[in-house]
């Protein structure tokens, strides 16, 4: 028996050849589903997303400056420093903390090297984003660098212009605006391991002298129409 061509089964007369003619329906009423979506749906999504309004935001920011001094010996002492409510009423914002601890050898003794000096802001008391990737919480200095930690308090602030698409101007002044990321007392804890060159009765290192400087970054947003 000699096989019949596609183009004869099309041809064929009868109930042989609707289950066929049924087949090139479907795949006929796919394609031009397909075509339909692709030219009216995504065409439509695309010139949606073209017409939505564009914005730029920009940030001035302002800077808050305290300094703090402690002789620290073998045990931990804890700084404290402050956001009220009058400091975040006068922006839009705080973005950020830094915290930089600075010391320097001070024992005087001959061949006396540089402490070891912890520092650590707990991640408690102040609503801010403890767990940004940029947030820097701890450090340890042994050779009298400055340790330098940062807390991001408002959510994903870097203080970096963007652009953002749709809503209304007051929209995007209003996401960025708050007055209790930051409020609050922020705690640091420094822990000094002292060394002496050598051991008693030669003279000893009981400590060191170090310094706290903390600086708050307050952010007032523009926003722009591109």
């Amino acid at each position: 028996m000699s096989e019949r061509s596609l183009f004869e089964d099309f041809l064929g007369e009868g109930a042989s050849r609707r289950p066929l003619l049924g087949l090139y329906a479907l795949v006929f009423l796919l394609m031009s589903y397909h075509m339909l979506v692709f030219t009216t749906i995504k065409v439509d999504d695309i010139t949606t997303k073209n017409d939505l309004a564009q914005f730029d935001l920009t940030f001035q920011e302002t800077s808050l400056s305290d300094t703090d001094e402690a002789y620290v010996q073998d045990q931990r002492v804890t700084m404290d420093f402050e956001i009220d409510a009058a400091d975040l009423a006068a922006h839009h914002g705080m973005g950020l903390l830094q915290v930089v601890v600075s010391y320097s050898e001070t024992s005087g003794i001959p061949f006396d090297g540089c402490d070891t000096v912890s520092a650590a802001i707990p991640p408690a008391g102040p609503a801010a984003d403890w767990g940004n990737t940029n947030s820097v919480l701890t450090g340890t200095s042994d050779d009298c660098s400055d340790i330098v930690l940062t807390v991001v308090v408002f959510p994903a602030y870097t203080g970096e212009a963007m652009r953002v698409a749709g809503g209304e101007a007051s929209d995007h002044e209003a996401v960025w605006s708050s007055q209790t990321q930051g409020l609050g007392t922020f705690t640091l804890d420094l822990d000094v391991s002292a060394s002496s060159p050598a051991p008693p009765p030669s003279p000893q290192d009981d400590g060191e002298a170090v310094s706290v400087t903390w600086t708050a970054t307050f952010y007032d947003v523009t926003v722009e129409e591109a």
